[in-house]
């Protein structure tokens, strides 16, 4: 009986162990990335460098809302245990809705009918990106080159409207 009890707390020690151990190869999440709201909002694009290494994680460049993004997703990832350095390089981009025209007229109809007289236009066009309603899914992909140990993520967002 006490043989048994042994072998079970040395099997349970030994699943904690295995459990611990760092994996030797590299794990990169991008699915639970996404556009911070409040960049979108502000409409903040641009690249974020990070270094990862053994000794840890450094911010190279990049927008601080941006990286506060990127951050969270590299905490979700593992590297292998190495002396590398990588260049891990977010690059956020946002995409505009459609661009819709409308004809505004200009004045009322007694100002249009001096505008006619004197061959004026009387209507303007006006072009504008059209408010997404609701936002575009965000779009996330990633490559990694080996050779120089470089990881690329590209996301992709929508501008969120303030007023529709």
């Amino acid at each position: 009986m006490k043989l048994a009890g042994l072998l079970t707390c040395l099997l349970c020690f030994g699943l904690a162990a295995w459990a611990q151990q760092e994996s030797d190869e590299l794990r990169v999440n991008v699915k639970d990335l996404h556009y911070s709201t409040l960049a979108a909002s502000a409409r903040i694009q641009g690249d974020v460098v990070w270094e990862v290494s053994r000794a840890g994680q450094k911010l190279i460049s990049g927008n601080a809302l941006l990286a506060e993004a990127s951050r969270a997703s590299l905490a979700t990832w593992s590297f292998p245990m190495s002396d590398h350095v990588y260049r891990v390089s977010f690059h956020f981009a946002l995409v505009d809705g459609p661009i819709r025209r409308d004809t505004i007229l200009i004045g009322d109809k007694f100002d249009r009918l001096f505008l006619r007289l004197f061959r004026a236009p009387t209507h303007r066009v006006v072009e504008y990106n059209a408010c997404l309603s609701p936002p575009a899914d965000p779009a996330t992909s990633y490559t990694f080159e080996p050779s120089n140990y470089a990881i690329d993520v590209f996301i992709t967002g929508s501008p969120h409207c303030s007023v529709n």
